[in-house]
């Protein structure tokens, strides 16, 4: 999991008015921050221009054996990171793999992966919720594999509850083809109790 500058294990951080920018990562891990069974506060943080090979280009979550990750961005920009456009995978700015987070006030863009969750991809993990927060023109480039370019904007799969309030999801218009949806989900729980269907604004 070796991230870039921040890596969070079985702690509690609070990170506020800092500008985490440029960093690279050769391994999985996200090259801006990494959360691995930690507790982060991101306040007024600027998440940028940082580059992964493969997963969460800006940030990225996963469990730990006994430690839950939680994540709190609060105010902050995450912009202009990415994997490997060539041939890297999912979530050019976040890369939910496991725990909790929490988007409020933030801003997702110029975020870009090779497939799947220009902005945010979450396969994995228990809750995200997004309030009064947007995510606007993330990208993906990886056009010649087309049945994996799922989600311009926000992959979401299998697991994690995704709610959101008062927020906006901007992305290309839906043509009818795979490649265009601003937001994809599939492999969600069957109980309607257990996931918010949400509609995204499209531009």
């Amino acid at each position: 999991y070796k991230a870039g500058a921040l890596f969070g294990r079985r702690s509690l951080l609070k990170v506020q008015n800092c500008i985490i920018s440029d960093n690279g990562s050769l391994e999985y891990g996200g090259a801006g921050m990494m959360n691995h069974g930690a507790f982060i506060h991101a306040i007024d943080c600027e998440i940028v221009r940082n580059t992964t090979r493969q997963l969460g280009g800006g940030f990225r979550s996963s469990h730990n054996s006994s430690w839950i990750a939680c994540t709190v961005f609060e105010r902050c920009l995450i912009a202009d990171n990415k994997t490997n456009l060539e041939n890297g995978l999912y979530g050019g700015g976040i890369t939910i793999s496991g725990g909790n987070l929490w988007l409020i006030n933030s801003t997702i863009t110029n975020n870009g992966a090779f497939q799947q969750g220009g902005g945010i991809s979450a396969n994995k993990g228990h809750y995200i919720y997004m309030i009064s927060s947007t995510i606007v023109n993330n990208y993906f480039t990886g056009f010649s594999q087309q049945a994996q370019n799922l989600g311009t904007q926000i992959r979401h799969t299998t697991e994690p509850t995704f709610r959101m309030f008062n927020s906006s999801i901007l992305g290309s218009t839906d043509t009818g083809t795979v490649d265009d949806y601003p937001y994809y989900a599939n492999l969600l729980d069957a109980n309607p109790v257990s996931y918010t269907l949400l509609r995204a604004h499209e531009t």
